[in-house]
């Protein structure tokens, strides 16, 4: 791993200590219910947010590190949201530097159960094609990503579980062209697979949480199984929600290490 990712990931544990795509499944709006009669309708609300990102990792062809700088907007109104997301890259593969944007993300969800602690519901992704997959910061073709979420929340403690589908739309000859399997080097899929995620969290007083995530996907073609997992940090002040986490890849390499700090402000 070069040395400007390793002090930037030293960083990203030092604040973690102190307190990527990024997953769909850790901005559910939990809080979102429906409104009864005599109840006030919901209002919309607004979120920006910025985050960092830094890693490295080991492929079947190349290996080096990138750090990213990721822009989200964020709309939810009542059980339904929307984001749209994009990142941008200074990706090292075997030595060469590449700068440039990766795949667009935009993502729809629902919130289809509320009821006591538990909440669940459905989402929709697509990634669309944005980034250059000759230099392994994108897909090279549309990906659709359905799933589903839930989530139980009866104290202190929040456990949430998400499962989905990932398919791609053409473009099965760039994972070829590349050595097959996952791709593109920033956030390695292959074209189609399995997803599954699971975070428990722990409010340590009213505005920080700390915990523990993990995601992966399994293969449905040709492709290793991905785990990767890791510690979590949520602080929450007024309108800001800062978000830290470092994790490490437990299986198939999507990375060695990656960490990730994000900073979302939320506009009512």
């Amino acid at each position: 791993m070069r040395a400007p990712a390793l002090l930037v990931l030293a960083g990203l544990g030092l604040g973690l200590g102190l307190g990527s795509r990024p997953a769909w499944a850790q901005h559910h709006d939990h809080g979102a219910h429906g409104h009864g009669e005599g109840e006030a309708a919901p209002r919309s609300s607004i979120a920006a947010s910025l985050g960092v990102l830094a890693a490295g990792y080991e492929h079947m062809l190349f290996s080096g590190d990138y750090q990213g700088l990721a822009v989200t907007g964020r709309w939810s109104r009542g059980r339904f949201g929307a984001s749209v997301g994009i990142t941008g890259y200074r990706l090292q593969k075997n030595g060469k530097t590449v700068q440039g944007i990766g795949d667009l993300m935009l993502h729809g969800r629902a919130t289809l159960l509320s009821t006591g602690p538990v909440t669940a519901g459905a989402v929709a992704m697509v990634m669309a094609p944005t980034g250059d997959h000759n230099a392994g910061l994108g897909m090279g073709h549309v990906m659709l990503m359905p799933g589903a979420w839930i989530s139980w929340a009866p104290g202190r403690l929040s456990l949430g579980a998400s499962a989905g589908y990932a398919r791609g739309i053409g473009g099965g000859n760039v994972h070829a062209e590349h050595g097959g399997g996952a791709w593109p080097l920033v956030d390695p899929m292959t074209p189609s697979e399995l997803t599954y995620g699971a975070t428990a969290m722990v409010a340590l007083d009213r505005s920080l949480h700390a915990g523990v995530r993990a995601d992966g996907a399994i293969p449905t073609g040709d492709g290793e199984h991905r785990l990767a997992a890791g510690v979590r940090a949520m602080w929450m002040l007024g309108r800001v929600e800062t978000t830290a986490e470092l994790l490490g890849g437990l299986a198939g390499a999507p990375f060695d290490v990656r960490g990730l700090v994000e900073a979302a402000v939320r506009f009512d």
